[in-house]
């Protein structure tokens, strides 16, 4: 029998853009230590860091420094981290290699093997510009999942195990290498150009970052707001109506919020226009927004425990479930999330909460991912609620 496979050609595609933009990010990154690092000898965090300072004590290529090094915290990575998490960082490396022998291969000069003084003998300048390209670089690979590796490999090792934080960790591991090129230029200025570096690409790479995940809020005013809505959820975004009312007409109004990325403003106002020409409406920037489609909270808590909820109304068997999963489990009813509708499903769909009922001994686990195809658990048996465990734990 033969068996077809369904390729996601969007799926492809969003992974595929993925590693052109590491691909774009790290020539990027890699334009700035080979023509404003090297030739004015500069230096900043990380494993190109310390790869700059071996090359200023000893001549050895910064290139086989920075693959040698990350290629050490890559095999560690991938015991600890598992081949997910690695295969865009190792790609990143591998490009970043090629990339740094390869610019310096065609900007050297034949004769003297030295490297261009893009910006003369500005010092300034060329830590100013080298560090706004880095920036952008690394802005590239972050947006596309990926790292340069080095220190946010050990960060991401070290938070694995303990509650560390990822910034302090990779900022203390940058200040001990860019502090260190003083041993070797017996300068103060260079160590205070490597801080100035390290900031301000830090700068460029947050305003880079920041701004690509810019959204913005619609109110949207109108009698029509039933054709506006059903437009707006018709290409894909969401719809919040309120009751409103107009105090000069005294009429009550509805009043439509849509948040949506600053990108689609525009998308956005031609579906108002489309349906309501009149519509009065504003659109408002907002710093920060969490959920379904947008950022992820990052924020963890303290001996945080899955949510896992029992549809029963029932409080002997739900103090009984307590006592067999409160060591696994922040096990809730449908009354302490909300809900007075006592479908597993619904409670899965629409609060996106892991669910299960019990009938006659008899668990239906409902599992699955947020307003998608849940998938169904039966359990039976003395070992169900082991069975049960084993399933949300997993």
């Amino acid at each position: 029998m033969s068996r077809h496979i369904i390729i996601d050609y969007k799926e492809v595609w969003a992974e595929l853009r993925d590693f052109i933009m590491i691909s774009i990010g790290s020539a990027l990154y890699c334009a700035a230590v080979t023509f404003f690092m090297l030739p004015y000898e500069l230096t900043t965090g990380g494993v190109s860091g310390v790869s700059l300072v071996i090359y200023y004590c000893s001549g050895i290529p910064v290139q086989l420094t920075y693959a040698a090094i990350n290629v050490v915290f890559l095999l560690a990575a991938v015991k600890v981290l598992g081949w997910r998490f690695c295969v865009k960082t190792i790609f990143a490396v591998s490009m970043s290699t090629l990339w740094l022998w390869l610019f310096q291969f065609l900007a050297r000069d034949p004769v003297t093997q030295a490297l261009p003084h893009l910006v003369g003998d500005e010092l300034f300048m060329a830590c100013v510009l080298g560090s706004i390209i880095m920036g952008v670089g690394l802005s590239f690979c972050f947006l596309a999942n990926g790292s340069m590796g080095g220190t946010d490999i050990i960060a991401a090792m070290v938070n694995k195990y303990k509650d560390v934080s990822l910034g302090q960790m990779i900022m203390s591991c940058d200040i001990i290498i860019i502090s260190s090129c003083y041993f070797v230029f017996n300068d103060w200025q260079r160590v205070i150009f490597g801080f100035v570096f390290l900031i301000l690409s830090s700068i460029t790479l947050d305003y880079c970052v920041r701004r690509q995940h810019q959204s913005v809020e619609f109110k949207i005013f109108s009698r029509n707001h039933a054709g506006i809505a059903a437009e707006i959820t018709r290409h894909g975004f969401g719809v919040t109506v309120l009751d409103g009312k107009g105090w000069w007409t005294q009429t009550e109004r509805k009043v439509l919020i849509c948040i949506v990325r600053k990108s689609h403003t525009r998308e956005v106002m031609r579906y108002i226009k489309k349906i309501d020409p009149y519509a009065f409406f504003s659109v408002t920037r907002v710093q920060s927004v969490y959920g379904e489609g947008f950022d992820t909270v990052k924020t963890r808590l303290d001996n945080q425990k899955p949510i896992l909820v029992f549809v029963t109304s029932d409080e002997h068997r739900l103090e009984k479930m307590h006592n067999a999963l409160d060591d696994f489990f922040d096990l809730r009813s449908t009354e302490d999330i909300g809900c007075d509708i006592k479908d597993a499903r619904y409670i899965k769909r629409f609060y996106a909460f892991n669910a299960f009922l019990e009938d006659g001994g008899h668990i239906t686990l409902i599992t699955g991912t947020y307003n998608n195809v849940e998938q169904e658990h039966r359990l039976e048996g003395p070992d169900a609620v082991k069975q049960l465990i084993a399933l949300c734990t997993h």
